[in-house]
């Protein structure tokens, strides 16, 4: 069982991180050939309950003076499994700005990236759950304005009609709604002028009505923007604005659970957090701070000084609670954090997930713009199983990694809240309940850092489970073991930290 690695460090309870555990990230679509020199990026993914995840990207490589961009898909099983292990050619693209964005809807798997041309446009494609290609060319579902590009297309379905919302540079965000036949239903309308560019518009919905969220430097605020399924503007309001016009400001996400939304953004070092109604009424009176961490300074002074990146970190339903990825900063991984829908609980410590995730910002920034999107990190949930996708530059070039794991791997062990005492000793506590059938609860302290196992034995000294293998700070921990798969008797569940060794009975009684 993997351990959630946290240490109590000031009143704000940020993260400390002593070591990286590399794991077993792996290449999607590893067989995939490319030309030399090609490089990926804008990563997106999505989920869906009967036909897995779909992960889609863009390679981009030269050609002379001309450089040359193809959008790619490759599907994994709910399971985790690799369905392709060559990348599936979805079309080609002429501009930098071709973020792809994906959904399910209408039996298959809906693609959305911009198309550059004289005229550019968001063109949509579909792939069958099987890997077909069900398109021979994109379908125009929005237009641009004259010659303008088109930045940053993303899509979102109320399960019949799916709405595109798209920046279009120097005229503002526009939307159009479609059907999964990809024919248009609302042709393009403007969701809200712009003087500056924004960030990645993020769209989720609520009920039927789709809920926008985005970054609008104009006036430092992050707005929320509600259309209904005719395109009709019900609501258009500020989210958060921000004071001090000097601070970092991270980009927003967005997403929906049982008619509450919630959208996230950073602020200098902290995650914050609002909630919305199905109506658009705000939940909370002001936004509510989750958590502090330093990498979050980092990561949006990056993303401040002029990079205009569609994003870096994304937000999932699992195991009953939110979970919030970001990038290290400091070093290669990802990390996570976890909340209730309520905000009261949650292991609000951020979790260093076992991922390598060597991310690069400023790799040939200054050769193209177009890779200002080049490192962001996208999940997708089903359950508990989470897929995470990346760019990664680890081998000297990009390509697209993947990290599939139960977020309960990281749920199973935590440190007691509100610990302010360092315990003075090391100890195991008798678990609890004793006997028990299936589950029971052991705590132990520790002083100081230290190498810990806590290991359960039978009778005849055999291991049966290891429940923690990790260097851990001090404090005060506990986790449970299940014993579905032994049989009743008599057990040893044996603490070692260091030179400390303590050993404690358990019964366990079917």
């Amino acid at each position: 069982m993997k351990i959630l690695k946290s240490i109590l460090y000031t009143a704000f309870a940020l993260l400390i991180c002593t070591e990286i555990i590399y794991a077993q990230d792996f290449k999607i679509a590893p067989n995939t050939t490319l030309p030399e020199g090609s490089n990926f990026f804008n990563v997106s993914t999505a989920s869906d309950p009967n036909n897995g995840f779909l992960v889609t990207w863009i390679n981009e490589y030269h050609s002379g003076a001309s450089f040359l961009l193809r959008n790619y898909a490759c599907r994994i099983s709910k399971t985790g499994e690799m369905l392709d292990s060559t990348a599936i050619f979805l079309c080609k693209g002429n501009w930098p700005y071709t973020c792809p964005s994906v959904v399910f809807a209408g039996g298959n798997w809906i693609i959305a990236g911009s198309q550059g041309s004289l005229y550019e446009y968001v063109g949509a494609i579909r792939l069958s759950p099987s890997g077909t290609v069900l398109d021979s060319l994109p379908v125009n579902i929005c237009w641009s304005i004259g010659m303008a590009t088109i930045k940053y297309p993303t899509i979102a379905t109320n399960g019949q009609e799916i709405l595109c919302v798209t920046g279009i540079a120097g005229e503002g965000i526009y939307g159009s709604i479609f059907d999964s036949d990809l024919n248009t239903v609302v042709d393009r309308f403007l969701i809200l002028s712009q003087g500056l560019v924004y960030s990645m518009p993020t769209v989720c919905t609520n009920g039927n009505n789709f809920f926008i969220t985005f970054l609008n430097w104009d006036d430092n605020k992050v707005k929320l923007v509600i259309v209904n399924p005719e395109g009709q503007i019900l609501s258009t309001q500020d989210v958060y604005e921000k004071v001090n016009v000097l601070s970092y400001f991270g980009f927003p996400t967005i997403t929906t659970l049982n008619d509450t939304t919630y959208i996230t953004y950073l602020d200098a070092s902290a995650l914050w957090i609002k909630r919305y109604s199905s109506d658009g009424n705000p939940i909370d009176s002001s936004p509510v701070k989750i958590v502090e961490s330093p990498d979050f300074d980092l990561l949006v002074q990056e993303l401040d000084i002029g990079r205009r990146a569609p994003g870096y970190t994304d937000l999932v339903w699992a195991n009953e609670c939110f979970c919030f990825f970001w990038p290290r900063m400091s070093d290669p991984g990802i990390s996570m954090m976890s909340f209730k829908p309520d905000l009261s609980t949650g292991n609000y410590q951020p979790v260093l997930l076992n991922s390598q995730c060597r991310i690069c910002f400023e790799l040939h920034w200054d050769d193209w713009p177009g890779r200002d999107s080049y490192s962001l990190i996208r999940a997708s949930s089903l359950g508990d199983k989470v897929l995470t996708a990346w760019i990664d530059e680890r081998e000297g070039n990009t390509r697209v990694y993947g990290n599939f794991f139960d977020v309960n791997e990281y749920t199973g062990i935590e440190q007691e809240e509100n610990q302010i005492m360092i315990p003075e000793d090391f100890s195991i506590s008798q678990n609890y309940p004793n006997p028990f059938n299936p589950s029971t609860t052991i705590e132990f302290s520790i002083s100081h850092s230290s190498e810990v196992s806590l290991t359960v034995y039978n009778c005849l000294g055999q291991n049966v489970a290891t429940l923690v293998s990790e260097k851990l700070p001090a404090g005060r921990y506990k986790t449970q073991w299940t014993a579905g798969n032994v049989a009743s008797g008599v057990y040893f569940c044996r603490l070692q930290a260091g030179a400390f060794t303590e050993t404690k009975k358990l019964v366990v009684l079917k």
